[in-house]
């Protein structure tokens, strides 16, 4: 089982039929802090779902960052923002905003804030960059490398932590924090990049992949033999 991959399977849960093959596939997501038990199925649903939505968002916020318009971003950040009347107040000389995240088997509205770059310029990158890592950071404390914003907070880098993951869930945040830090590396290529099918964000092991990856110990996307499929019924409904 590659890591890398990890976030993209997470990230194509967004049903119970898509959760139940996840867990089929990986295991429980989620553990008990007490004891290392495996969450039951009757609360591990809703959970699951609020953490592949949370790594759909970071991944897709990952794939804007290789832009340099920040247009995506601000669009992604706003979707995903919450209200939040008792937000405490940040200065005049930063920018915040709130986000419904998951803490494990819970979700918490957090408030995150960026300084402006200029007057007036909201730092939606330096908003994505915090997000990211500060949602990423919640699920491998005890993870050895975690995410930091580097120097300018524009980008992420390793900060040497811990030691020893507990549940599968870190390991997906662990696989996002991999992911953030080799899409920097191969901005040009842009290898993280939406599935030409499904549309959910994955990182792209080989220049030419357009789909999403394989499960685990298959040879074949998916999605890819979803779109295989579509193109064979097409062609042979032409040919008549």
């Amino acid at each position: 089982m590659n890591l890398i991959n990890l976030p993209n399977n997470l990230a194509q849960v967004q049903s119970p039929e898509t959760a139940a093959r996840f867990v089929e596939t990986y295991g429980p997501l989620l553990y008990h802090y007490e004891g290392g038990r495996p969450a039951p199925a009757t609360e591990a649903l809703r959970p699951l779902l609020a953490q592949a939505e949370a790594v759909r968002l970071a991944l897709r916020l990952l794939e804007a960052m290789q832009d340099d318009n920040d247009e995506r971003l601000a669009h992604l950040l706003n979707a995903a923002q919450v209200i939040r009347r008792d937000a405490p107040d940040f200065g005049p000389h930063s920018f915040a905003m709130s986000f419904l995240l998951p803490d494990g088997p819970l979700q918490t509205t957090v408030t995150l804030a960026a300084p402006y770059r200029t007057a007036g310029e909201i730092p939606w990158r330096e908003l994505a960059v915090t997000l990211v890592c500060t949602v990423a950071n919640q699920h491998t404390v005890q993870l050895y490398p975690g995410l930091v914003p580097s120097p300018g907070g524009l980008a992420l880098e390793r900060q040497v932590t811990g030691h020893v993951g507990l549940s599968l869930v870190q390991l997906v945040w662990y696989g996002v924090g991999e992911i953030a830090l080799r899409g920097q590396e191969n901005v040009k290529q842009r290898r993280i990049r939406l599935c030409e099918e499904c549309g959910t964000p994955f990182y792209a092991l080989d220049g030419r992949q357009r789909f999403c990856p394989p499960d685990p110990w298959t040879a074949e996307s998916r999605c890819a033999g979803r779109r295989m499929q579509r193109l064979i019924r097409a062609r042979r409904k032409k040919e008549g």
